[in-house]
Parts: C-alpha cells; sequence; structure tokens
C-alpha cells in the first residue's frame, strides 16, 4: 500500500471547509482509489512491471487533457482574432 501520512494541518481544515462539497469527495475518493490501485496491483503480481503503478504518466496524461480542455474552452475567443 506504501506509505500512508495521515497529519491534520489547520490550513488544510480552511480549504477543506471551503472547498466545494464534491470537490472534498472527489479528493478523497480518488486518493483512497489510487491507494487500492496499488493494493490490487500488488497483489496481482504488477509490482514488478517497471513504473507502476505509472503515476508520473497519468499526471502528465492529465495535464495535456487540461490544456485541451483549456483551448477547446477558449476556441470562440481566440476565433474572433
Amino acid at each position: 500500500m506504501g506509505w500512508t501520512p495521515l497529519y491534520i494541518l489547520p490550513f488544510g481544515v480552511g480549504l477543506g471547509f471551503l472547498m466545494l462539497l464534491e470537490m472534498s469527495f472527489s479528493l478523497w475518493f480518488f486518493y483512497l482509489f489510487w491507494k487500492g490501485e496499488r493494493i490490487s496491483g500488488n497483489a496481482m503480481g504488477l509490482q514488478n512491471l517497471p513504473g507502476f503503478p505509472y503515476a508520473g504518466h497519468k499526471v502528465s496524461e492529465l495535464i495535456w487533457r487540461l490544456r485541451a480542455l483549456r483551448l477547446y474552452s477558449g476556441r470562440r475567443h481566440f476565433t474572433r482574432f
């Protein structure tokens, strides 16, 4: 499962109160989902694959998808010029 730090930091609690409930829930859900993915991958013997659980690849894919979404959402603005 890896190291699972559980800290209660004041600024984190404050940001949690200011966040929308859906955003706070999705942060916790996907953090636990990622931990579960690591556990199931180790149970299936995937830890021997190089780079498992591919966290760097997932982050870079997310960055490219956010860039594409940003370009798509600004398409009307970009066509004005």
